[in-house]
């Protein structure tokens, strides 16, 4: 691992500045061709097994791109779907860090955008972590839960996310 400090100064909170914070580490430091790229945040992480998939299906297609289990608040409730967001690929491949992530987004004029992405079960995403005070910043973050959270009261949240009812997320225990 290779630690490149990145300055955030100036730049448009956001996106924006989540895609340029990717972006960083590429333009600091260059790879070897056949050296793999993995594309993740800091709540994503892949196990054993998804590297011993990684490595049996690098070179298949552009990119590997894993469906996600996702785990959410104390990681005491599971989403009833993948999420798809860690990607990886040869440096040789690499395009950027937003289409290797999202190729369904960027290619989404094609008949079959992820026709070079070869999609994998596996990662784990710890998403909304945090106490009551964290997870109400989260909820007026986030247009899903500001949606959700309209006419509620701080308190009816709460209950809300501790006897998983939130969204479409369903209880893991």
């Amino acid at each position: 691992i290779t630690y490149v400090k990145f300055d955030a100064t100036g730049l448009e909170p956001g996106w924006p500045t989540e895609e340029a914070q990717r972006e960083h580490g590429m333009r600091t430091v260059t790879p070897a061709p056949e050296d793999i790229v993995l594309i993740t945040d800091l709540d994503e992480f892949l196990t054993a097994k998804d590297f011993d998939a990684l490595d049996r299906s690098i070179d298949l297609k552009r990119e590997v791109l894993f469906q996600m289990t996702c785990y959410w608040c104390f990681a005491d409730v599971v989403h009833n779907r993948g999420q798809m967001a860690i990607a990886a690929c040869r440096y040789k491949n690499y395009v950027d860090a937003t289409t290797h992530r999202r190729p369904q987004k960027r290619f989404q004029h094609l008949p079959d955008p992820l026709q070079d992405t070869c999609v994998i079960p596996g990662g784990i995403h710890l998403t909304w972590m945090g106490d009551r005070e964290q997870f109400q910043q989260k909820l007026q973050g986030s247009i899903e839960g500001h949606k959700w959270s309209q006419g509620k009261s701080a308190d009816e949240m709460w209950d809300s996310r501790s006897k998983n009812r939130l969204f479409h997320w369903k209880s893991k225990f």
